[in-house]
């Protein structure tokens, strides 16, 4: 939570763009770190509210968008809506995420949230190529590549494979 009271706190202080955050070691930058995946707009959501009731919020609702996408998913394989909507709950509240949220790795959460909405569109691209889902791609795969690029590079090397396998 400290990174993100410091985000809102140069933010609304100090009217700028955090470039550096002295307090860490020796000083690091902020701007490039990842860590605080700072142009991701759902990070908006901390200059609006605390930073405690945002995070909460801010996780409440990725787990809610990494359920609907994940729902969509499974519907778009042919699951029926009890399977589908078993499939959301298991992904949303997997294991591994419900352990990154317990580590505060809140940008792997976000990255995790976007990645099934990326392979939605993937999979209805394959189907039939529309605007609408190419760029719900590119958005969200840019999502993913905010918070944490390590997700992005390997989701995208899974996409290919998949692309390849399904063509």
């Amino acid at each position: 939570r400290f990174i993100f009271s410091f985000y809102k706190s140069s933010i609304i202080n100090f009217q700028q763009i955090p470039l550096w955050r002295p307090e860490q070691l020796m000083g690091e930058t902020f701007i490039g770190s990842p860590l605080p995946a700072l142009f991701y707009p759902g990070n908006l959501i901390f200059l609006i509210f605390p930073v405690g009731f945002a995070a909460v919020l801010y996780y409440f609702l990725h787990l809610l968008v990494a359920a609907l996408a994940t729902y969509f998913l499974a519907l778009s394989k042919n699951l029926t809506k009890e399977s589908s909507f078993a499939a959301a709950i298991f992904y949303a509240l997997s294991i591994k995420i419900l352990m990154h949220i317990t580590a505060w790795h809140i940008t792997m959460i976000a990255a995790f949230a976007c990645f099934p909405l990326f392979f939605l569109a993937i999979e209805k691209l394959l189907k039939k190529l529309e605007f609408k889902w190419l760029v719900t791609a590119a958005i969200s795969l840019t999502f993913i590549y905010f918070n944490y690029p390590t997700i992005a590079y390997y989701g995208t090397i899974f996409i290919v494979i998949y692309w390849f396998y399904k063509t």
